[in-house]
């Protein structure tokens, strides 16, 4: 079977119902949806899905432990609103605000999200997703480093993030959503 794509006039803003026709197996992409504005994000490199994948297995153990809620690595839609609809590499949703997560998607802003940077979305990830998330609520937003091996930690202080600290080698790293985690940025690399 052969997909159809239509074109999209220029200067149009798509909308999440809109996306949900687009051929996403055919492209092999990941699609994100920024005020109208949609951009196919290619699947993410190895050292990207390894670090991601040790960060999930640390946190989400630590969350199991503590019964908080639940962790949850991309792909997950986080829909924001009609335009605006985003996947975080891991999303924390507290037992508190479950209720936010329905079978399809995300409905409203996580507790906590991380983004491991990569060529392909660091200026998204530093830009657009660092003011997007404070503005929507997300209470901490950890930037993921992998070139740098360096995790930054940004709290929401007012509308805007505030930088916690910036984390790396053998440091432990701080959290105020998860304040008793025990995790050195290096496990992170392994």
């Amino acid at each position: 079977m052969i997909a159809v794509v239509h074109p999209i006039p220029e200067g149009a803003r798509i909308r999440y119902r809109d996306i949900l026709t687009f051929p996403q197996s055919v492209t092999g992409e990941r699609i994100e949806l920024y005020e109208g504005e949609f951009v196919m994000v290619p699947a993410p490199g190895f050292w990207h899905q390894n670090t991601v994948a040790n960060l999930f297995f640390h946190i989400s153990r630590y969350v199991r432990e503590h019964n908080l809620g639940k962790i949850i690595p991309a792909p997950c839609d986080v829909y924001f609103d009609e335009y605006t609809v985003l996947e975080p590499d891991l999303l924390f949703i507290s037992k508190e605000r479950l209720h936010i997560a329905g079978p399809r998607l995300v409905r409203g802003s996580p507790d906590w999200v991380a983004e491991v940077l990569s060529q392909t979305t660091e200026e998204r990830d530093r830009g657009f997703k660092l003011r997007w998330y404070a503005l929507q609520g997300v209470r901490e937003y950890w930037i993921v480093d992998p070139d740098r091996r360096v995790v930054e930690v940004y709290i929401k202080k007012g509308q805007v993030y505030q930088l916690l600290g910036e984390f790396s080698g053998e440091e432990m790293i701080r959290s105020e959503a998860f304040t008793k985690l025990e995790l050195k940025v290096d496990q992170l690399w392994e």
